[in-house]
Parts: C-alpha cells; sequence; structure tokens
C-alpha cells in the first residue's frame, strides 16, 4: 500500500498543475483587465467614442494654457451649469471662465483643476466658489453623486501610482468605475468620435456647461440627508485668497418652496459672503439639483457680477472673510 502510495503522488502533481494552468487564465483575466483599465478607461479615444459631452470636457479648466480669465469661476455642477460668463462680463467688463465640474469632482480631487488652471495661466482678480448649499459639507454627499468622472480624471494623469494611492479609501468607486468604463467601451466599439461641436462644447461657452431639460413646476418631495457646512473646508477656499486675488465663496440660489431653505440660510450665515437667496421655481430645471435654465442662469449671473461689482468699488457689505 505505500508503495502504491507513493507511485500516485506524481499523478496528484500533475493534475494539479493541469488544474492550475486552467484556471490560471481565469484568474488572471479580471486582474488584467484592472490594470490595462487603468490605462484604457481614462484615454481620449474612450472619451471621445463615449459621445458624452461631458466626459469629452472633464477637467476642461485644467486644459487651458496661457489664459487671461480675470474671473475663474469654480464649484459644482450648479455653478457649472448655470454661470455665464458672457452675462458676467458684460457687467463688471472682466473676462471670465467658468471652470466648475459636478460634485463629484471635488469629493475625489477637491480643487486640483482649479490648481492646474492657476499654474498654466495668468492669475485671475477673483475666484468664485459656488456650491449647492448642501455641498459645503463635501464627504457627506458621496452617496448622493457619481464619482465615474472624478476617477476617470484623476486616473488620466501622469502619475497613476499616485493616483490609485489617492482613491485607496474609496476600492468600491474604484471597481464601480472599471465595471462602468469596460462597459462603454465595449457599446461604443463601434462608434465613431465625437464631432468637433461635442469636444469644443465648453470652450465655446466660455467654460459653461448649459443642459436643456424641462422647467421644475413643484420643489422635490424627496428628503435629502441634512448636511452641516465645514468650517474648516470653506477656511480651505479662502487660502486661495491674496492682495492681488479676491476669493468669494458663495451658495447656489434655492426655490422658495424648498423645505431646506430656512435650514441652510441659518447654518451658511457668517459662513459665507452672500445669502443664500431664491430664484423663482421656474428659474430651474428638472434635471440635477438646483440646474437653472437659460432664465435662472441670467438671474444667477447677474447676481454675482453684482456682487463683484461691490468688490470692485469697495463697498461689500455682506459676509464671511
Amino acid at each position: 500500500m505505500h508503495r502504491d502510495r507513493e507511485q500516485a503522488l506524481p499523478l496528484s502533481t500533475a493534475l494539479r498543475r493541469q488544474m492550475m494552468l486552467y484556471l490560471l487564465p481565469l484568474m488572471m483575466g479580471p486582474l488584467l483587465m484592472l490594470l490595462v483599465g487603468c490605462f484604457v478607461l481614462p484615454s481620449k479615444w474612450v472619451a471621445l467614442h463615449s459621445q458624452n459631452t461631458y466626459l469629452v470636457n472633464l477637467g476642461w479648466g485644467a486644459t487651458l494654457h496661457n489664459a487671461n480669465c480675470q474671473i475663474v469661476v469654480y464649484g459644482d455642477s450648479t455653478a457649472m451649469v448655470g454661470i455665464n460668463p458672457a452675462v458676467i462680463k458684460e457687467r463688471t467688463g472682466l473676462n471670465t471662465c467658468n471652470i466648475a465640474e459636478f460634485e463629484g469632482m471635488t469629493i475625489l480631487n477637491g480643487t486640483m483643476v482649479l490648481d492646474r488652471y492657476l499654474e498654466q495661466n495668468r492669475k485671475p482678480q477673483f475666484i468664485v466658489f459656488l456650491y449647492a448649499p448642501e455641498d459645503f459639507d463635501p464627504p457627506s454627499q458621496r452617496n448622493m453623486v457619481s464619482t465615474f468622472e472624478a476617477i476617470n480624471w484623476r486616473m488620466g494623469q501622469p502619475h497613476k501610482l499616485a493616483s490609485l494611492y489617492a482613491i485607496r479609501h474609496h476600492p468600491q468607486y474604484f471597481f464601480e468605475w472599471i465595471e462602468q468604463g469596460w462597459r462603454t467601451v465595449i457599446q461604443r466599439l463601434g462608434t465613431k468620435p465625437a464631432a468637433p461641436k461635442v469636444v469644443d462644447f465648453r470652450a465655446d461657452h466660455s467654460g459653461q456647461f448649459p443642459i436643456e431639460a424641462p422647467t421644475q413646476t413643484a420643489c422635490e418631495d424627496t428628503v435629502r440627508p441634512t448636511s452641516v457646512p465645514s468650517e474648516e473646508w470653506v477656511s480651505g477656499l479662502r487660502k486661495y485668497n491674496r492682495d492681488d486675488m479676491t476669493v468669494l465663496v458663495d451658495s447656489t440660489p434655492m426655490p422658495p418652496c424648498d423645505p431646506k431653505l430656512t435650514y441652510f440660510r441659518e447654518r451658511l450665515s457668517g459662513l459665507i459672503d452672500n445669502e443664500v437667496k431664491t430664484l423663482p421655481i421656474g428659474s430651474f430645471t428638472t434635471d440635477g439639483r438646483l440646474h437653472v435654465n437659460a432664465a435662472g442662469s441670467v438671474l444667477l449671473s447677474n447676481t454675482v457680477a453684482n456682487q463683484i461689482l461691490q468688490r470692485m468699488s469697495g463697498n461689500s457689505t455682506t459676509g464671511a472673510r
């Protein structure tokens, strides 16, 4: 019996090797998809063939070089959709650029787009930070917004290992990015790249990303988590303030019927440079939280222009420093 056992061992070892060779591709496949995805998914090819206007224009402000924007607007999607630089320039006489991004970019990448802009272009006279009232505490919004674009932009930066290290605390978002990214690639393999009007969309609008959508007729009835504005985070935005550059930290207006209006007015009072104002419900669309339509954009942009004109004249009466 002992001799039979010795003769069986080589057969068992050979079988194990065969099983390993069989299983190796199955194990390596997902790992290779993760590795290759880090290089393929953030590529320009994927963005162009996705024909997704925002994905094609992702991180637009960081692509600018030698621009002379005397007013730079940064913030979340309410700023990106709502601030019309042409209106502000007409009112103030100052060249204006809107380099805001969706809130997911702020949550994962902070002010990296703004920092890149400041490194590559002339320093502005004003930086206007504009966020929805609940976005003054970005970590609280992680489960409320998509982070796909934020990871895609971050992984498209030169130092991928540093990018992976930066998102190490959010593995679920990374795997969601990989899954969504490869699904996009598969769906778009046979498509043509985006047309020039898509590629140049933000450049043609001085950075604004207007979205056509139905007008909102009633306040949303969903109960949103109540965030507490972070004084520390707002202080981080004010660090850009210096002798030759004025920082304004503003909240996006809300409809008068918004159930959280009073709450945010109280919480943000003295913390930001404007007040939480209101715009008529007909100024907002049904696409996105507090996204304004064309008429609302004119009202919102004029409000910011008035604020800047007050600062230029030295007659400001609002807010925190």
